[in-house]
C-alpha cells in the first residue's frame, strides 16, 4: 500500500513535501519529515472564513468578488509501517502513535490567509502558516486546487 502523507495543503498546512530542508531535521534520518508518512492517519482542521467585501457591504452580502479571508488551526497524526519510506521503523515504537505507547506524536499548525475562486475552475489560496513542530518560523505558502 502506498503511504499516506499529512503535509498536503488540504490536510495539515505548513508541512508540505518541498518545504523541508536539512536544517529542519534533528538527526540525519529526519524523523520530523518521516513522521508525516504512515498507513493510518488522523487529521483535524478548524477554519473560520469570512467574505471581507461582504462585510464592507460592497456588492451584496458576499461581495462582488469570490474572495474569502480565513484563520485556521490544523492538527494531524500519521502512523503505521511504511517500508518504502522508513523501513527501520517497522514494528518498533517509532511506528506506533503515542496512545499505543509509541513515539509518534501529533503535529500542529495555525495561521491565516485568503482564498480566491477563479470562475469555479481553480481556487488560489495563500496561507501565512506557523508549523509548531518544526524549527522554522512563520512563512507563506501557496496552494492551487480544483474549484469543483
Amino acid at each position: 500500500m502506498q503511504p499516506l502523507f499529512m503535509g498536503y495543503d488540504g490536510l495539515v498546512r505548513g508541512y508540505s513535501y518541498g518545504s523541508f530542508e536539512s536544517s529542519d531535521c534533528s538527526t540525519p534520518d529526519c524523523p520530523e519529515f518521516f513522521n508525516l508518512f504512515g498507513t493510518k492517519m488522523l487529521v483535524g482542521n478548524l477554519e473560520l472564513r469570512f467574505p471581507p467585501l461582504g462585510l464592507l457591504r460592497a456588492g451584496g452580502p458576499f461581495g462582488f468578488l469570490p474572495l474569502d479571508l480565513f484563520v485556521f488551526g490544523d492538527a494531524g497524526l500519521a502512523w503505521g509501517c511504511t517500508p518504502s519510506v522508513s523501513p527501520a521503523a517497522c514494528g518498533r515504537a517509532a511506528d506506533k502513535p503515542f496512545f499505543l505507547d509509541g513515539d509518534r506524536k501529533p503535529i500542529y499548525s495555525a495561521g491565516g490567509g485568503f482564498r480566491f475562486n477563479f470562475f469555479g475552475f481553480v481556487i488560489v489560496e495563500m496561507d501565512v502558516v506557523h508549523p509548531f513542530n518544526r524549527g522554522r518560523g512563520t512563512y507563506v505558502q501557496w496552494a492551487f486546487t480544483p474549484g469543483f
